[in-house]
């Protein structure tokens, strides 16, 4: 992955009656304007699987044949998500994980997807004479779409399991990502912590059938459009991230984090009044997201999206446009870059591969016997335990949200042996995502317990 540069776009194919159009030149081009230190931008193409098998067993590889051949022609790393799957597949009911009758279900079984995936492994391995895809995906959002949320990477967790080897056993150094995780209207944190806990606990989880875990980061509906801010039902981009490292590399120390899809609407699509941002706001905050996902680790961080058809009457916002969240745009007849593309092109000559900030030590306990909030002199007090392998404080480089001042934490923490904290390490909590810097010297209590009180940061 160390010969493609970590941006990139994600392009929805609408299915257009069974007849998807091919992917447009447009959007190569376009990508090549990203170019920088001698590598290519990444595509995630969403062709969706029932445009491909519209008859059972049987595929059209039109659009996939096409798709790889522009794309390997110009240097692009393509990805594909396998999302969508024919309804005579959908046999997983979402409300339980239980076996229904086909096309009654809402997700399809371990096996159709095992055998989809292998198919698509074996004819783009770069052997068969039909070209290469970098990387296939296991679906988009199938499996955090409906209720009960939490749940639904329980039922991911076979499809893993099986489509992981099917795919590596036709093309051995194909990367495989694991389907997106989204935010929840409230809570957000809470949703993740337990879609990706369970992802590698049910059943025995996944372990490393999947080289990267993807996460979806929109505002939409949000109290705030930055993602360098955050309250209690949403997190910033850099603690969402911290959690979703935390949780995962301790099951899987190699396993990458991608946000294969973030954007903010400039116009209306529509569908009805939406909230909107400037152009230079949602260049900004764009760039915003590069920051903190360059910083914390992340391997790459694709737009959504960037339509070369989509069309609009004006530039003024508000206005409708036929993709809302695309950073380019026809205005009047004419083809328009809006400033999020030229920001990318120079934050990619700037920062043509991402290496993480230095770690500061992370608190790994054992487990957490006390948490005592002090607020204005009154102590609030709440107990909550949690296993080494759920590391319960993480270490972020950047902080922000409405964080009150002078609130206080002191923790009682089992460890097998002592930690190197000191005064000032910062850490995050990832029940509230709030970040704590050490206050005064630890307490060793004894030989195998120490007090730390952590103050939490001041925000905004």
């Amino acid at each position: 992955m160390t010969a493609y540069l970590p941006y990139g776009v994600t392009v929805n194919v609408p299915s257009n009656g069974g007849n998807p159009a091919l992917l447009s030149p447009q959007i190569i081009t376009d990508l090549q304007g990203w170019q920088a230190g001698g590598m290519l931008p990444r595509l995630r193409y969403q062709l969706k699987w029932s445009d491909v098998e519209r008859a059972q067993g049987v595929y059209t590889w039109t659009n996939a044949d096409d798709a790889v051949a522009k794309c390997n022609a110009a240097g692009i790393y393509l990805v594909w998500n396998l999302q969508s799957a024919p309804s005579w597949y959908l046999t997983i009911s979402a409300a339980d994980g239980s076996t229904v009758a086909a096309g009654t279900g809402d997700l399809p079984n371990a096996s159709a997807v095992a055998t989809f995936a292998a198919a698509v492994a074996a004819r783009y391995n770069g052997l068969a004479g039909h070209g290469t895809l970098q990387a296939i995906q296991i679906g988009d959002e199938d499996w955090d779409l409906k209720n009960p949320r939490d749940q639904q990477s329980q039922w991911l967790v076979p499809v893993m399991n099986a489509a992981y080897p099917a795919v590596k056993a036709a093309y051995p150094t194909c990367p495989v990502g694991v389907c997106a995780v989204r935010k929840t209207p409230t809570t957000a944190l809470s949703h993740i912590t337990n879609w990706l806990t369970n992802l590698y606990t049910y059943a025995g989880g996944i372990g490393t059938n999947g080289d990267f875990l993807d996460f979806h980061y929109y505002r939409d509906g949000s109290f705030n459009p930055d993602p360098m801010t955050q309250n209690a039902d949403v997190p910033s981009v850099a603690t969402e991230l911290a959690t979703i490292l935390g949780i995962a590399r301790p099951y899987n120390p190699n396993v990458e984090v991608w946000c294969a899809e973030t954007g903010w609407p400039v116009y209306d699509d529509g569908s009805g009044t939406i909230a909107t941002v400037t152009w230079n706001q949602q260049a900004d905050y764009i760039r915003e997201m590069y920051d903190a996902l360059r910083i914390g680790g992340a391997a790459c961080c694709l737009v959504y999206t960037l339509n070369p058809a989509s069309t609009v009457n004006t530039s003024v916002i508000p206005a409708t446009a036929t993709e809302k969240d695309s950073i380019t745009q026809i205005i009047h007849g004419a083809y328009t870059y809006l400033p999020a593309y030229a920001m990318t092109a120079a934050y990619a000559q700037q920062y043509p591969t991402w290496t993480p900030q230095a770690a500061t030590p992370v608190i790994r306990p054992r487990e957490i016997s006390k948490f005592t909030v002090q607020r204005d002199g009154v102590t609030v007090a709440e107990h909550l335990r949690f296993q080494v392998d759920n590391i319960s404080l993480s270490v972020i480089a950047a902080s922000g949200g409405a964080i009150p001042q002078n609130s206080y934490m002191a923790y009682s923490l089992s460890f097998g042996k002592l930690p190197d904290v000191r005064t000032s390490d910062l850490f995050v909590d990832e029940k509230t995502g709030y970040a704590y810097r050490v206050k005064g010297n630890p307490q060793y209590l004894d030989g195998s317990h120490v007090e730390v009180l952590l103050v939490r940061e001041v925000g905004t």
